[in-house]
């Protein structure tokens, strides 16, 4: 099946408010390569936007307290978790 059709039949069944941010969503996707309302919709649902994996390993905000310590000896800042 041709993907532009399949595009158009999916933006047929979109109401007309989901139509409308379809296209705004597009149309600063083209003008700028993001798109703020995009984000919004993306992160509506939550009260605070999730941190990358990184941050929530590393950052003593979050996990990095509990799986993070400084050696005895070396005073070297060693991760306890083990490799998977």
């Amino acid at each position: 099946m041709d993907a532009n059709k399949i595009s158009l039949e999916a933006f047929n069944k979109l109401s007309p408010e989901e139509k409308a941010y379809a296209l705004k969503v597009l149309q600063e996707l083209s003008e700028t390569g993001q798109s703020d309302t995009l984000d919004d919709l993306k992160y509506s649902d939550f009260e605070e936007i999730p941190v990358d994996i990184d941050t929530f390993l590393d950052d003593d905000d979050y996990f990095g307290k509990s799986i993070w310590m400084s050696d005895e000896y070396t005073g070297e800042r060693r991760c306890t978790l083990f490799p998977y």
